[in-house]
């Protein structure tokens, strides 16, 4: 052997060293998130505080951590391919996913699992110090996943081509799809959403729901919630009921109807993505799967919800977007309709329908501006505005019919986030608060009150205090005051905030109810389920909720993951320069939004239409990308 020769074995085997020696360095920071948890501290004449401790471990215990931190190395050896073969950009990409991610675990642990504090972090010293280490521990995993998905994107074509298992099925999908593609589809939703409608005959009632009917029937209407809803459910259930003189059947006929055309929905988009955008079966497959049997689907489908419906119109709405984004002049006249029908259902179905249709639109006709195809625009944005006054019109004329004008207070609702901020301010500072901040919370707010009534994930409580009464100058000077809180205590706004909002971006947290998907008692005693059928239902409500726990399948139980994903796909979609795609989220990157101002933290409803929206953008991304041309044609001149 040479010199060279001996040289270059020295080199590789000290690579290998280093490489080892990081690889176990490593392995054990991303282990610190299973070994490391926080102890409240409280001794007697200091200040409760949070301390890092090591969980007591027993032999079992050992063991078990011994086979994880075992996994971890091997998932580190197995997913380093995937990191290596990536750009540096990508990795970039992947890097500063994998810290926001790291970020959302740990301070949704610490909102969580404290009074919806930071006191995980700023504690003492020692404690950001691990914290520190935690988010790098996460950082480390979250990075090997997420360069193993950024891969998997990047070639997922290949991946395919080059497995034979893979083709077949493939080719097998492609025989069963090819004649009857939406009638297969729409089949197969049916038949394994229908094992829930039956369990939980009558239907899956949600307390708000129940308000509307209760309201409607007492003639008692409100405009607390949307009010068309309200009215075509009290109709619907009413003409049923008088029909076949049983209330039972009456509500499950609104609910087995919702899910057929819910059904119907998913399975016109899946077979354009199919048929149009020629998304592969082995992707589209797999998530139509996945929208088959994971409850998150298959209850909320069916539920009695004003938040179900309006999430199918959601998913309705994206779809024909796409569709019209694609289409050709002569079809414009059925697209057309169908998208002014749309806009009216979203608007009505949901207050916040009017606000998600205004920005989604706004940058879809800006999308259609810059690819120049002003036809399109033109044509579209004259539909826009004919939804816009007839859902004024109409809306306006309903609540002078049934004298419901004073009744909505949009300022209580659009401002509960403030509110929530002024009630924890008040709790916990109210020794530096003026008398002047006083009186100006006290006009809108009842002050005495909401310190009490303050909770982390809810401000329900605290926005009920507010005065009706309230001028516009009273609101203004509340604002003033909000302001100066806000300069005297940053850190509680940022926490009050935070305990509103970390359940969106927290998988781990399980929501506001206990039940995940909202199951609620029938409204009224006139609409009894069968106790038989109560009994199963219950035990299958336990069995949802319990799959939370189970790896990777309860994430497609949390409102966090697909929050997750849609950011992930939202920066990919920026990457990789697919704007297309961005337009076409927008709903549900709104959602995120409305979600972030929502009065209750991670509540599965107000997250729907994205969650419902997701499988269907994520499908998109893997078909072929409709690239419009941004040439105008050049018209020939004559004579």
């Amino acid at each position: 052997m040479n010199k060279d020769t001996s040289e270059k074995t020295v080199e590789i085997q000290k690579k290998g060293k280093k490489y080892y020696l990081m690889l176990i360095v490593t392995a054990f920071f991303a282990m610190l998130p299973f070994w490391v948890s926080f102890l409240r501290v409280e001794e007697e004449g200091l200040p409760m505080y949070y301390k890092p401790t090591i969980e007591t471990w027993g032999h079992i215990a050992l063991e078990k951590s011994f086979f994880i931190y075992i996994g971890v190395i091997l998932f580190f050896i197995w997913s380093e391919r995937f990191c290596r073969a990536l750009s540096t950009a990508e990795k970039r990409v992947a890097a500063g996913l994998s810290v926001f991610y790291a970020l959302c675990v740990h301070i949704g642990a610490s909102i969580n699992n404290t009074d919806a504090t930071l006191d995980y972090f700023f504690s003492t010293i020692l404690t950001f110090i691990v914290s520190t280490a935690l988010i790098v521990g996460y950082s480390l995993l979250f990075y090997r996943a997420l360069c193993a998905a950024i891969w998997f994107a990047d070639n997922f074509e290949k991946i395919i081509s080059g497995s034979k298992s893979a083709v077949r099925f493939g080719a097998k999908a492609d025989e069963f799809l090819k004649n009857k593609t939406f009638l297969k589809l729409w089949c197969g939703l049916i038949i394994c959403w229908l094992p829930y409608m039956v369990i939980n005959y009558p239907a899956t009632v949600h307390a708000d729901s129940g308000r509307m009917l209760s309201h409607f029937m007492n003639d008692a209407l409100d405009n607390h919630d949307p009010i068309m809803q309200t009215l075509f459910l009290g109709y619907f259930y009413k003409f049923f009921r008088d029909l076949t003189n049983s209330p039972n059947i009456a509500i499950f006929l609104f609910s087995a109807l919702q899910s057929l055309y819910c059904s119907a929905i998913f399975a016109m988009f899946y077979k354009h993505l199919y048929k149009e955008r020629k998304t592969p079966p082995q992707i589209l497959l797999p998530v139509y799967f996945i929208t088959a049997v994971l409850p998150m689907f298959t209850r909320n489908s069916a539920t009695v919800c004003k938040d179900s419906n309006y999430a199918i119109y959601v998913v309705f709405f994206v779809m024909l977007v796409i569709m019209y984004d694609c289409c050709k002049a002569k079809d414009l006249k059925i697209f057309l309709p169908l998208l002014f029908l749309d806009y009216i259902l979203v608007m009505f179905s949901r207050k916040n329908g009017l606000h998600l249709t205004i920005i989604s639109s706004i940058v879809f006709f800006a999308y259609l501006v810059f690819t120049n195809r002003e036809d399109k625009f033109i044509a579209l944005l004259l539909v826009f505005c004919a939804a816009i006054f007839i859902h004024a019109a109409v809306e306006n004329a309903v609540i002078m019919k049934y004298d419901l004008e004073g009744t909505d207070n949009d300022t209580r609702e659009s401002s509960s986030v403030f509110f929530q901020q002024t009630a924890r301010y008040v709790r916990d500072h109210s020794d530096i608060i003026s008398q002047e901040e006083i009186d100006a919370i006290d006009a809108v707010l009842d002050y005495n009150a909401i310190g009490d009534l303050y909770e982390a994930k809810r401000s329900d409580p605290v926005k009920e205090t507010y005065r009706k009464e309230a001028t516009k100058e009273d609101y203004n000077n509340y604002l003033k005051a909000w302001a100066k809180g806000l300069f005297k205590a940053p850190g509680c706004y940022i926490q009050a905030t935070l305990g509103n909002i970390s359940g969106y971006f927290y998988p781990d947290d399980y929501g506001y109810y206990s039940d995940l998907y909202f199951v609620s008692n029938p409204f009224t005693d006139e609409i009894k389920p069968p106790q038989k059928l109560y009994d199963i239902a219950e035990k299958l409500r336990i069995m949802d909720c319990d799959s939370h726990n189970i790896p990777v399948i309860g994430l497609f139980s949390s409102v966090g993951f697909y929050i997750w994903l849609d950011i992930f796909m939202l920066i990919f979609f920026i990457f990789k320069k697919r704007y297309s795609l961005l337009v076409y989220n927008m709903p549900a990157a709104v959602t995120i939004l409305i979600c972030m101002a929502s009065p209750i933290n991670n509540t599965v409803r107000y997250a729907l239409p994205a969650i419902f929206v997701i499988p269907f953008i994520f499908c998109t991304y893997f078909g072929k990308d409709y690239v419009p041309s941004r040439k105008k044609e050049k018209r020939s001149k004559t004579g």
